[in-house]
């Protein structure tokens, strides 16, 4: 059995980055985890995966993650600036960011100088105990 499910612990800017982008980011991220809360969708859902498959008594589970550092301008900043498009009306009504932050956040997101974290992807594989 595999499982795959984001974990959003460290979806976050480079910690060196310009303070603007820094306070630009962490508007988007309180307006993105009150709309996943409203939504239902569990950030941290990738961190339980162990413990899902530990529950259903499987043998050689095996969890891993993957997260990587993206540059402004990339294909996956560019897939983020297309996401904050779509959330763009929910992000904002949750109060928490304004239309105007949403816009030079990304901005930046689409100049190389400004660099984040992707979501860590967490894969779990386990399998059926051998009956024989």
């Amino acid at each position: 059995m595999l499982v795959e499910d984001f974990d959003h612990s460290c979806f976050l800017p480079d910690p060196a980055s310009d303070p603007f982008y820094l306070t630009l980011w962490e508007g988007f991220l309180h307006a993105f985890r009150a709309l996943s809360a409203s939504r239902g969708l569990d950030l941290e859902y990738g961190r339980r995966l162990l413990g899902l498959l530990q529950t259903r008594s499987l043998d050689s589970i095996r969890v891993d993650g993957h997260a990587a550092m993206q540059a402004g301008g990339s294909p996956r900043s560019e897939m983020l600036a297309l996401s904050i498009a779509k959330m763009h009306d929910g992000l904002v009504a949750q109060g928490e960011v304004d239309a105007e932050s949403l816009r030079q956040l990304t901005i930046m997101l689409r100049d190389p100088s400004h660099r984040w974290m992707s979501q860590l992807m967490v894969s779990a594989l386990g399998r059926k105990p051998f009956e024989g």
